[in-house]
Formats: C-alpha cells, structure tokens, sequence
C-alpha cells in the first residue's frame, strides 16, 4: 500500500475515486458526508487514511448492526483491511483526532 501524505484521504470506488483533504474537523466532517454518499452508491467503498486501509459496506436494513465504539447503529459499516471482524461507523473511523459528537 502506498503511503499518503500525512492530512490527505483516497476514496476509492467502483468507477472511481478521489483524493480528500483531511486535516481538520471541517475536511474530516466532508471525508464522511462523501464516504457515505459513495457508499450509498456503490455498496462498497475503500479509504487511504492516517496509515490504515478500511473497507466500508452498506448494510441492507440497518440489519441489527452497532458500532463497536459508540453503539450507534448507522447505515454502513467500516472494516480494518487488517482485521474485518470488528465494524465501526464512519464517524467513529474518519473523524480521527478531532473526534465529535454524532448528529
């Protein structure tokens, strides 16, 4: 896997892809808005960022998922590539260090 600069994101997707400032609450608040909205459209969405590569899935009916950090129960799910068995939010995942609330 390539290396991104530190404060950058890659989105990838069927179809596409794109390269994300993320260095801030603002830019981390737009990395999830355009993760969720390619996610919705394609179902299945890969993210370059802070070093680790996560896979995020759009879950048919919420089916009974909860994030494994805040308990929410959103409508994709993040997974590490380095270990799949634990799902986060996006929120949770992509905020970084400027973790927030969720809406």
């Amino acid at each position: 896997m390539t290396l991104l600069s530190q404060g950058m994101a890659h989105v990838s997707f069927p179809g596409g892809g794109l390269f994300l400032p993320a260095r801030n609450h603002s830019d981390r608040r737009v990395l999830i808005d355009n993760v969720s909205a390619h996610v919705r459209a394609n179902g299945l969405v890969q993210v370059l960022v802070d070093g680790e590569r996560w896979l995020v899935r759009a879950l048919p009916e919420r089916q009974g998922f909860s994030c494994g950090r805040c308990g929410q129960s959103p409508d994709s799910a993040c997974y590490s590539a380095a270990d799949e068995r634990a799902a986060y939010c996006a929120t949770c995942v992509l905020a970084g260090d400027t973790q927030e609330n969720h809406r």
